[in-house]
């Protein structure tokens, strides 16, 4: 999940972060900026995921405190849309920055697209596993909850 779970309910572990990055036409004016900050991007025209993806409220909560109401053209649930969009000039998007465009995407203008750090305000996209306090889980899923484990304090280490 994308949220900080609560504890009460459920056992959970971090397991990643990933900084969201502006997706914007490489002829765009900004994409030659090595940052780009929130309130640059108040004019723009956006795609976002759904309202029923945790990013939509993180992304509208943070142009709210930046002092604007983003101009939404559509919402979707898919990423490769989103890329669509913005590869045509219609839009940009806030993705974390491992969501970007990447040559596997065979739909998409890869070469058309420019990544952008967002800053003012970073936005970070947070991944916890979790499951129910007290339900049983099967052997299969203890032995990936431990292997995950084991290898992100390897990482760490």
């Amino acid at each position: 999940i994308c949220t900080e779970p609560q504890e009460k309910d459920f056992e959970s572990f971090f397991l990643t972060q990933d900084p969201l990055h502006v997706f914007l036409p490489k002829d765009h004016p900004l994409a030659k900026k090595s940052t780009v900050s929130l309130a640059e991007l108040s004019n723009e025209s956006f795609v976002l995921y759904r309202d029923d993806f945790n990013l939509h409220d993180e992304v509208l909560k943070a142009c709210k405190s930046t002092g604007f109401q983003p101009h939404i053209i559509f919402e979707t649930s898919q990423r490769e849309l989103m890329l669509q969009t913005v590869s045509a000039g219609l839009a940009i998007a806030l993705l974390p920055s491992r969501l970007g465009p990447n040559e596997v995407d065979s739909v998409t203008n890869v070469a058309n697209i420019a990544s952008i750090p967002l800053t003012n305000p970073e936005i970070t996209h947070k991944l916890h596993v979790i499951w129910k306090r007290g339900h049983y889980l099967s052997h299969a899923a203890q032995l990936w909850i431990n292997f995950v484990k084991e290898h992100l304090n390897e990482i760490e280490s």
